[in-house]
């Protein structure tokens, strides 16, 4: 079985360690990114199922969805955010993007549940 790769993106460093780790110890395939850039150049590098991004970093955060959208559309994507209603706040073709969204601090069960199934094959 393939596992599902997953591209963390989050511009605190505490939350990409700790999370990145426990979604590693879960049996998912993660890669870290700390700013658009980062999270740019690995939607360029190779495919993931999951994206699992904030929505409010020092960048535009909107264009790593947007990208992902854009580039590999058989991704899902999972917004995290400190703020509940950001969802709300956003254009809607950012927001249609979106397979679902989890308050930040996330309950982690819930998160990996999420994640497996957000996935056709799990």
């Amino acid at each position: 079985m393939v596992k599902v790769s997953i591209l963390l993106v989050d511009d605190e460093l505490g939350l990409r360690l700790t999370l990145g780790e426990i979604l590693r110890l879960s049996g998912f395939d993660v890669t870290t990114a700390g700013t658009v850039a980062e999270a740019l150049a690995a939607i360029h590098q190779r495919p993931f199922n999951v994206l699992l991004t904030d929505l409010k970093m020092p960048e535009d955060g909107f264009s790593v969805i947007l990208t992902m959208g854009e580039l590999q559309p058989q991704a899902r994507i999972i917004v995290i955010s400190g703020y509940p209603d950001a969802l709300e706040a956003i254009p809607d073709r950012i927001r249609q993007l979106v397979y679902r969204s989890f308050a930040k601090p996330t309950d982690i069960p819930e998160l990996i549940r999420g994640i497996k199934e957000s996935q056709p094959d799990t």
